[in-house]
């Protein structure tokens, strides 16, 4: 059973101020290959539960734990960095964060400048509205006001799937959960486990299936870094092996 997520960041955004140093600088001050001990940044929404979220003060969910232990089979330490979703991967090419996540769906995503991971995690994206509206699957979003996450794989199928629905751009999971909840909009294209959850804690929120296809969710690296991208893949394959990304899962989404 899926333990209560309590979301103390449905209503605002705690952004963190981070002095970073060039990219550069960074390569030469971290040995990815062996691990050195020092901070693995991962930047991530936590407003987006349950893959990242605040949980009694302290970040947690399923991307959050798996980047933690990839951070541990590096030699390092994790770092969370707060962004919102559309300045997660302009945070990785900076050189702010080492890692990206945020329900990237990597075989679909083509961004300059960024690489992707293979893959931790399969889901699908989902309808998140109000109980008391109309819409009771994706017919029914034809003509209403849809938020999507800009530059997602949600808005990419809602653009192709539903084409006569009328998508508005949200920077974070958080602006647009909480246009829904206020009647700026009609319903939400977000990830399935996370319309689960906004369901399950937002009073009077419903989630439906959209019908999208599968999606298998990555971390982001730069494409400068190709030593930290094997070693990342290195540690999730590890990771997979030996039951521990199954459980990290299973310890947040229920079975079906």
């Amino acid at each position: 059973m899926r333990p209560k997520i309590l979301i103390a960041v449905l209503f605002a955004l705690l952004l963190f101020v981070c002095s970073a140093c060039t990219y550069e600088e960074e390569l030469e001050q971290r040995d990815y290959a062996e691990g050195d001990g020092t901070l693995l940044v991962l930047a991530t929404d936590l407003s987006h539960p349950p893959y990242a979220f605040h949980r009694d003060s302290s970040p947690a969910g399923i991307e959050v734990e798996i980047a933690s232990r990839v951070a541990e089979k590096l030699g390092m330490q994790l770092k969370i960095l707060d962004r919102p979703y559309g300045e997660i991967l302009p945070a990785v090419v900076d050189g702010q964060a080492d890692l990206g996540a945020s329900t990237f769906n990597g075989a679909a995503l083509y961004e300059e400048d960024v690489v992707f991971s293979g893959s931790y995690l399969k889901s699908q994206q989902a309808i998140l509205t109000k109980i008391e509206s109309e819409i009771r699957g994706p017919s029914g979003l034809a003509g209403a006001k849809v938020g999507v996450l800009a530059g997602s794989s949600g808005a990419k199928f809602c653009a192709e799937a539903l084409p006569e629905a009328l998508p508005q751009e949200y920077p974070s999971v958080a602006n647009a959960v909480q246009a829904l909840s206020t009647d700026k909009l009609d319903a939400v294209i977000l990830d399935k486990e996370s319309a689960k959850s906004y369901a399950s804690a937002v009073e009077g929120l419903l989630w439906l299936e959209s019908g999208a296809p599968d999606e298998y969710y990555a971390f982001a690296v730069s494409g400068a870094n190709t030593a930290l991208l094997l070693r990342v893949n290195q540690a999730l394959g590890e990771l997979a092996a030996d039951g521990v990304t199954e459980k990290i899962i299973s310890t947040y989404v229920s079975a079906e």
